[in-house]
C-alpha cells in the first residue's frame, strides 16, 4: 500500500488500474485486533508483530508509527479521489491484521474508491501459501484469478482445439 500511494504522489497521470492487497498491515500503532491474538495464533501474533516493527521502525514511537508514510492507514486517501485502483482485499477470520483489512478498504471506499473485500473463515495470516491444502486458499485463489480476469476484461469461453482467452 505504502508503494501504491507513493506511486499515486510521483506519477500521477500513470495509470493502475487494480490493486491485489492480501492480509495486510496498514497501521503498524496496531488496531485493537492485534491485541487479542497470543502466542498460540497460527501464524502470527503480537510478539512477532513487535518484531516485524521494530525491524521496519527501530526505535520509532507510537505517534511515529502513525504517520502515513510508515502506517498507510492514515494517508489522505482523499487526495486521490477519481485515481483509487479498484481494489481486492482479502483477509481471514484468525488473522491478527483483520482489522487493519476492514478499516483499510473502508477508508478506501469513503475516498470513492471500488474496494472488494472477502474475508475467509478461520483462515489465519498467510493462509493464500497452502493452497491445495486450505479450502480458503484455493477459494482465495479463485477470487483472485477472476479478479484479475475482471480488471484485464477477460472472459472465459467454452474451450474447443485452439481456442483462447478472449480480451475485451
Amino acid at each position: 500500500m505504502l508503494t501504491a500511494f507513493h506511486l499515486l504522489r510521483k506519477f500521477p497521470t500513470t495509470p493502475c488500474p487494480a490493486l491485489l492487497l492480501n492480509f495486510g498491515v496498514y497501521d503498524l500503532s496496531l488496531l485493537p485486533q492485534c491485541s487479542t491474538f497470543g502466542p498460540e495464533a497460527a501464524v502470527l501474533d503480537l510478539q512477532k508483530m513487535g518484531h516485524f516493527i521494530d525491524a521496519f521502525c527501530p526505535n520509532t514511537t507510537a505517534a511515529q508509527l502513525k504517520d502515513p508514510k510508515i502506517s498507510p492507514l492514515y494517508e489522505n486517501i482523499e487526495a486521490f479521489r477519481g485515481r483509487l485502483p479498484k481494489a481486492l482485499f482479502t483477509c481471514g477470520t484468525a488473522d491478527i491484521l483483520l482489522d487493519d483489512t476492514i478499516m483499510m478498504s473502508l477508508r478506501w471506499l469513503m475516498a470513492g474508491g471500488e474496494a472488494i473485500v472477502k474475508i475467509y473463515e478461520g483462515a489465519p495470516h498467510g493462509f493464500t501459501a497452502l493452497r491445495g491444502m486450505s479450502d480458503a486458499a484455493d477459494q482465495a485463489a479463485a477470487d483472485v484469478k477472476t479478479f484479475i480476469e475482471d480488471c484485464m476484461g477477460i472472459q472465459e469461453k467454452p474451450r474447443g482445439a485452439g481456442d483462447v482467452l478472449v480480451l475485451n
